[in-house]
């Protein structure tokens, strides 16, 4: 977490900032996507992938990339359990619990 804290990586609003809110959008969709795939138990459909990463742009513009690099790889590496797939308030509590340890 530290690592990500210190970072040079861009935070979420500064991609806002510099691009527009879409190309961030397509970011952390990308990840939920990857995400998804990856933990084997494929689940959510484009329009929640949009929400969800709706979601955290809204809620967690602060972050930098390298902080959602950290949250996506718990699940990947299987420090966190994700049973039954991904959903979006799977997501957005490991988010918070990530943002209040951060």
């Amino acid at each position: 977490m530290q690592k990500a804290i210190e970072s040079n990586t861009k935070t979420i609003g500064s991609v806002i900032r510099d691009t527009n809110k879409k190309r961030a959008r397509s970011i952390v969709m990308l990840w939920l996507s990857y995400v998804d795939q990856q933990i084997n138990a494929p689940n959510m459909t484009d329009v929640m992938y949009r929400t969800c990463a709706d979601m955290i742009i809204d809620n967690y513009s602060a972050l930098k990339f390298g902080d959602l690099s950290n949250v996506f790889n718990k699940i990947l590496t299987g420090q966190v359990k994700i049973y039954g797939g991904l959903d979006t308030p799977k997501i957005m509590s490991l988010f918070s619990e990530y943002y209040n340890e951060r």
